[in-house]
Formats: C-alpha cells, structure tokens, sequence
C-alpha cells in the first residue's frame, strides 16, 4: 500500500490552481502561491520542483534540517532573481510546508499559513504555527480562536516566501516519529472551509491514504471551496521503504515562466530574460546543476542593493518636496500681518498667529504708539483675537482706526 495519497483541486470560484504540491519517498511538500495572475502559480512550482530535489535518504537528521531549510531559502532566492527578470511578477509570493524523513525521525520547515498535522492514536495536533495577522492577534491575547475563524484579516500573511525579504525566518522542528502516525499537509483552502474536528475524523479512518485526501478534497468542495484545495496525506513512515513520487497542482506542469509573454498584462512591453540566465528547472535535477549557491548569493545582494538605492532616492525625493513646500510656506505666511498686544502698546506682527510645533509663525514688524491703556475694554479685546490682513497697508489702516482721533 502507498505510504501517501495526494490530491490539488482548483475549487469552486478560482480560475487557476496556485497550490502546488510533491508527495514522494521520503519528502512531502505543499506551497499555496499568491500575487495574482502567474505570479502564485510560479512561485509555488519554482519552491515545490526545487525542494523536491530534496527526496532522497539523508545519513542524520541533522543534515536533512540543515538541507531542507537552506532549500527553502535557495527557493526565496530563486523567486527574487525571477522577478528581477520578470518586473511584472513583482509581490508574487508563496507559502511553503515541507516534511523530510530520516529513519524514526522527520523534520519540518514551515512558512506561511499552510499548515502540518498529525494524528497519533487519539491526539490530533498541529505541528505548525500560522505566521497570520490574526494568529499574533490570538498569541497577545487580543481575539480568541473562535473569533480568528471569522476576523475579516484572518488572510494576511505576516511570513511568505518572495521577492519581499532576502532573509526570510523558516521555522524548522524535528520530531520522532510513531508506527500509528498519519501527517496531513494541507493548504488553507482545506483548513478554512473544515473543522479540525472533520479533519479529525477523516484522518482516523482506516482507509488508504489517497482515499482519505480525496475525501478531504470532497469536503472542501462541498463548502464551496473558495480557494484552491491542496492535500497530501502520509503514513507507516517510519518502517515503509515503498517508492513515490508525485507532482500535483502547479508543480505537476511546465514551468509556468514559459507562458509568460513580454507584454504583461499591464500593457507594458517588459523585456524578458533569456531562458538559459533563469535560475529555475522544470524538476529532475536540482538547483545545483543549474545556477551555483554563489550566483544565487551574487544575484540576491544586487536585487537588495538596487532596491536599497531606489528606496534612498525616493526618501531622499520626499524630503526634498517637504522642504520646497516648507519654503513655500513659510514665504507665504510673510505676506501676512495682524494686530497684537505688546507690553503696553499695540503692534503689528509679520506672519500669521498660529505656532507650528511649538515655533511661531510670526515676529514683530513695527510698534503703533497707539498705548494699550488708551483703548476701550472691547477693542483691546478685538485685538487680541488677532484678525489676519493679506498686506502691511491694509494693517496700518486698521491700526490708524484705533486712535481715539479716529473713533
């Protein structure tokens, strides 16, 4: 009996299945890509064919952590230099799931919300933790996980693999494995539509382990599938030397680069690089053959470099528009004046009456005479409202209409 089952479905509203998938010997992936049109589908196929490389049997544990996490961050590195090469896939994204074994023991490297469970006899856990919005709302304290279930952020993703951190943090466990383990990998188009407990249930059903994915898929389906559904199902890991190997759901394709056309969707001709300069493969030989780690490393710096640059410039461009406008202003206010009270006479101030962080806009530009003592109680009151004039005449009148002469 096959040790897993795998199935991807597109479900009932998406027009393209962004999940990709690999279910072999000793290596199960799942990845649910985002960024739009191709931009999902290339990076769950580019992350899922890449680590699929991976399934082959590692002497420790040890070395299969350290392979598989530095695959994933080969796959992030990956996803940078494409959209590089492709300015049009800029923001694509994708999550990443992936459980390696090595005799009685596995290891797993996560990102994202996908999620890896395990049912062992009675007790069903979530051996990943959701780098959501939502699931660091639930860890301050701030909403429950009944609230989370219906919280209109519940799909933000705080960790991603792409084009948006050279460095991103994977989070990386081993742990032993038991004979009556069955693991579930899984996108969230399974866990946002089906209870845990439905998952539960399922899982603990003795049927083969395609049959359960396929029922998974089903229930999903049946709630309407708002998502694309991506499933793999896995047991009798720790004693089963069964051979297999599966690509589901945008990895089980062509690399979907190739469809890709110079003129994007945004109408813009975007010069595209040569095929042989992309650091990607189809599956079948790693990322080794390909483009060396040092390239990768090369490559990556120039992208942050450039971006580093780009995004000094447009500091520097925002500042440099405060101040023009700061300028701006502050000549502006000099072609105002207004009455006011000085120590015992009234005066007239350059600018206007308000303070801009605790710094006037305005000083003193010339003394009346016109005695404060002189004026009747309203007047001085007037006066120390301030009423703004736009030129200097239009102050000294109103300054000459003060004098008792004048009333």
């Amino acid at each position: 009996m096959s040790i897993s089952g795998a199935r991807s479905d597109v479900g009932r509203v998406r027009r393209s299945n962004q999940d990709g998938g690999y279910a072999g010997t000793y290596l199960f992936v799942v990845a649910d890509g985002m960024g739009g049109h191709a931009g999902g589908d290339v990076a769950s196929h580019i992350t899922v064919t890449h680590l699929a490389a991976l399934d082959r049997e590692f002497e420790t544990i040890e070395s299969a952590r350290d392979a598989l996490r530095d695959a994933m961050l080969e796959a992030n590195a990956m996803l940078i230099t494409v959209v590089d090469d492709y300015p049009q896939l800029a923001g694509l994204g994708t999550t990443a799931s992936a459980m390696l074994r090595v005799g009685n023991q596995a290891v797993i490297a996560h990102i994202g919300d996908s999620r890896v469970y395990r049912l062992r006899t009675d007790e069903f856990t979530q051996l990943t933790r959701d780098h959501t919005f939502v699931q660091k709302l639930i860890d301050t304290g701030q909403i429950s996980v009944e609230e989370a279930a219906h919280h209109p952020r519940r799909s933000v993703l705080m960790r991603v693999l792409g084009d948006v951190d050279a460095s991103p943090s994977i989070d990386v466990d081993v742990f032993e494995l038991d004979p009556n383990d069955v693991f579930l990998l899984c996108s969230d188009g399974l866990t946002g539509v089906v209870s845990d407990d439905d998952i539960r249930l399922v899982l603990g059903k003795s049927a083969a382990p395609q049959t359960l994915a396929n029922e998974l898929v089903t229930r999903s389906l049946a709630e309407g599938a708002p998502d694309n559904v991506t499933v793999i199902v896995a047991r009798d890991l720790e004693t089963t030397t069964a051979k297999s190997t599966k690509l589901i759901g945008s990895a089980s394709g062509a690399n979907p680069l190739k469809a890709l056309s110079a003129a994007n969707t945004t109408g813009v001709d975007i010069p595209r690089a040569k095929p042989s300069s992309l650091p990607v493969h189809t599956g079948g030989l790693p990322l080794s053959e390909i483009v060396s780690a040092d390239a990768i490393e090369s490559r990556v710096r120039a992208v942050v470099v450039r971006r580093r640059i780009i995004l000094a410039a447009v500091i520097l461009a925002v500042i440099g528009a405060l101040i023009i406008a700061g300028i701006a202003f502050a000549r502006w206010t000099q072609t105002h004046y207004f009455l006011a009270s000085g120590a015992s006479t009234v005066v007239i101030n350059q600018g206007i009456p308000q303070n801009l962080l605790g710094i006037p806009l305005s000083s003193q530009f010339a003394d009346t005479g016109i005695k404060l003592a002189d004026l009747p109680t309203y007047t001085r009151d007037e006066i120390s409202n301030t009423v703004s004039f736009d030129s200097l005449d239009a102050a000294l009148a109103a300054a000459k209409a003060l004098t008792p002469n004048a009333q």
